[in-house]
This record gives structure tokens, C-alpha cells and sequence, in this order.
């Protein structure tokens, strides 16, 4: 993951808000329980072109006045280019991934590591 990201200049950074939870309301959620490594991206708050802090404020304003209500949709004015750096990231990881017999690995402190290491020893 993080060797395409580098590639693609996409910096990898901890979640800034996991208070949030977003993590856990994700769908690959239930992957993870049972030990498969995922990939979760969130959208970046530094915005090419604006100021320090502009996508904080703006994904701050969206959570507290659209997420989960009815303007919980999607925007014509929104730049979705930063989801196509995403998807392309996502797409060169799996492919990296089928291309090597090596399974994917929790990082040593990973919540669901221990899952996964269940599923490899009843096999």
C-alpha cells in the first residue's frame, strides 16, 4: 500500500479523527473481523490550490450539516479527483497483490491480526 502510494504521490497518514469511528462503519468491516486484510482509505484533508485547514473546515461542515440527512448527496459541484487518485491506488495494490504468491499482513499491532492468524493456524 504504501509503496503504490508513493508511487502516485499520495501521502499515508494514521486516521486524524478515529473518535469517529469511521473505520468501524465501513463495509469492509466485516473482512476484517475475520482476519483479511483490508485497505481503508479516507479522503485527504490537504486540497491542492487552497489553504491549510480549507478540507478540515469543509469536511467538518459536511458532518455536521449533511451527513446522514437528506443533503447526504452527492454534489455536481464537487471535484471528484482526488476519488480517481483513490481508485486508481486501490486498483495497483490489487493488482500488486495478485501478482505475488505472498499473502497481505496485519501490521504487528493490528486490531484483527489476531483473527487472521485463527484462520491461518485451523488450516
Amino acid at each position: 500500500m504504501r509503496a503504490e502510494a508513493r508511487a502516485l504521490g499520495i501521502a499515508v497518514e494514521p486516521d486524524l479523527h478515529p473518535e469517529r469511528g469511521t473505520v468501524y462503519r465501513a463495509d469492509q468491516l466485516e473482512f476484517a473481523r475475520v482476519g483479511v486484510p483490508v485497505v481503508y482509505l479516507h479522503e485527504g484533508l490537504d486540497v491542492i490550490g487552497k489553504p491549510a485547514g480549507f478540507g478540515e473546515r469543509k469536511e467538518n461542515d459536511y458532518i455536521a450539516h449533511h451527513y446522514h440527512q437528506v443533503t447526504d448527496t452527492i454534489d455536481p459541484q464537487w471535484d471528484l479527483s482526488g476519488a480517481v487518485q483513490q481508485i486508481e491506488l486501490l486498483f495497483r495494490v490489487g493488482y500488486s497483490v495478485a501478482q505475488t504468491a505472498r499473502y497481505p499482513r496485519w501490521n504487528a499491532d493490528a486490531e484483527f491480526r489476531a483473527a487472521r492468524e485463527r484462520t491461518l493456524s485451523a488450516h
